[in-house]
């Protein structure tokens, strides 16, 4: 390896070298605020180097193993971006735990390698790197803080990620087989989608998703909602477009999976009363529309001039954006010990606690796909992908769940603008400020993008021409 592929790698190893200063400083001395000082500063530096050294990075290819292209560069530093905000949001969840701190903080750094491993991986052979190093920092995460609703979600997520992951190795041998070579290939395919579907909580592989979702810490829940399934995300789209996809019934196969995830999703998603549990629903529908992009590629790379590449990458982080609000919202006000979750819990919201209820009220909208947000835009790309390609059935589809989805979201909101009947809801005075700081970066992510999305589209539409070179 020269020095310039060496050099491209540098936004992984600076997250590599927080994770191994943290580990003697953690076992040196246990101090809470000088290990959230190290691993915020650690993605601090890790984006600034990205934005302003990022151009500098001359080559393509780091090795066999690893792009480091403009795609690749771009969600390495989104992650990072992500990674800072679910550090901040929990701050104060971590603040008051009695036990041990800084392993949290060592774990959601790991999970965040993790996840740019994912974004960089060309070879089977760093993406399975990348998906165990995001799989066990989660397998942590979730179970913490040791009570026994975070003790059963984590027993669940490792026993389902395991049995998926083996169906995902024994794809990976079969394209191995074949080709003789790590590399990507159609071969192998429906074991291959069984490991990336369950982690994507795609129909029939979401059944572990609410129960995870529910029983996780709330700041760990934001971190799958966000980092886990973007990573995942951003892989399985740079596979298909560099992987042999010409059998007719794998896109029959993607159609029938992103048609049953979305009436699964929002369906389920009614009969809730938990939100952590309604947002893991509507997950499900969301990577659904997401999917529907991704069948449009049967037949067509662009649609109108933008390609399709980019509207699902520009989807892609708006919902992962819209999640790390939304459930920042819930760790505001949930602590190690005690998760405010249930609807009515929030009952009163807007009367108690007016900004946060602001803030909630927006993030929903945008997973609704309501007008000023970037949840409409990005529905409304999905929508036009859909008139142009004149796929009209599955369009129709994806109307009737989006109107679905909006009942769910406005019963929520109209919950909150309820009065509380004179109970009082345990709720802070005022939001902490590093928390305060993540969901003001959120917000207003979601709301420039909901009015000027061509400023993020012109950028993806550059980096996503790098998706097809091998």
């Amino acid at each position: 390896m020269n020095t310039s592929e060496l050099f491209s790698l540098i936004p992984l190893m600076m997250v590599g070298g927080g994770i191994l200063i943290l580990i003697p400083v953690a076992a040196w001395k246990r101090n809470f605020q000088l290990a959230f000082a190290i691993s915020t500063t650690t993605i601090i530096f890790d984006l600034a180097f990205i934005f302003i050294k990022g151009s500098c990075i001359k080559v393509d290819r780091a090795s066999m193993l690893f792009k480091t292209d403009a795609c690749a560069l771009f969600f390495i530093g989104f992650f990072a971006f992500l990674a800072l905000g679910v550090l901040l949001i929990s701050y104060e969840y971590l603040k008051n735990f009695p036990g041990n701190k800084e392993e949290f903080l060592i774990l959601i750094l790991l999970g965040t390698l993790g996840g740019m491993v994912l974004a960089a991986s060309n070879h089977f052979a760093s993406f399975f790197l990348g998906l165990e190093i995001l799989s066990v920092s989660l397998y942590g995460l979730i179970a913490y803080f040791g009570r026994q609703p975070h003790l059963e979600a984590g027993v669940k997520y490792l026993i389902l990620a395991s049995a998926s992951s083996a169906f995902l190795l024994f794809g990976v041998a079969l394209n191995y087989a074949q080709c003789g070579r790590l590399i990507f290939s159609g071969y192998g395919l429906p074991l291959i989608f069984v490991g990336l579907f369950f982690k994507l909580a795609l129909v029939p592989f979401h059944l572990w998703t609410a129960d995870v979702y529910e029983g996780a810490p709330a700041p760990v829940t934001a971190f799958i909602a966000s980092i886990s399934k973007g990573a995942v995300g951003v892989f399985l789209l740079r596979y298909i477009a560099q992987g042999s996809m010409n059998s007719q019934l794998v896109w029959i196969t993607i159609a029938i999976v992103a048609i049953a995830s979305m009436f699964v999703g929002n369906a389920c998603a009614l009969l809730q009363n938990n939100i952590k549990r309604i947002l893991a629903y509507s997950s499900i529908a969301h990577i659904g529309y997401m999917m529907v992009i991704i069948y449009l590629f049967k037949n067509y790379g662009d649609v109108g001039g933008i390609r399709l590449s980019s509207i699902m990458f520009f989807y892609l982080i708006i919902y992962t954006l819209t999640n790390l609000g939304t459930f920042g919202i819930i760790t505001a006000y949930s602590r190690w010990n005690q998760e405010m979750a249930s609807l009515d819990d929030y009952r009163g919201l807007y009367w108690k606690q007016p900004v946060s209820a602001m803030f909630f009220t927006i993030f929903l909208f945008s997973l609704a796909g309501m007008p000023l947000t970037a949840g409409f835009v990005g529905k409304f790309l999905i929508f036009s992908a859909g008139i142009w390609s004149q796929c009209w059935w599955l369009l129709l589809i994806l109307v009737v769940n989006s109107v679905v989805g909006l009942y769910y979201y406005l019963r929520i909101i109209l919950t909150m603008s309820q009065e509380a009947e004179g109970r009082l809801v345990p709720l802070p005075v005022r939001l902490p400020v590093p928390l305060l700081i993540s969901l003001g970066l959120m917000l207003s992510a979601i709301l420039y993008l909901g009015i000027r999305p061509d400023s993020l589209l012109h950028w993806i539409q550059y980096f996503s021409q790098s998706l097809y070179s091998r």
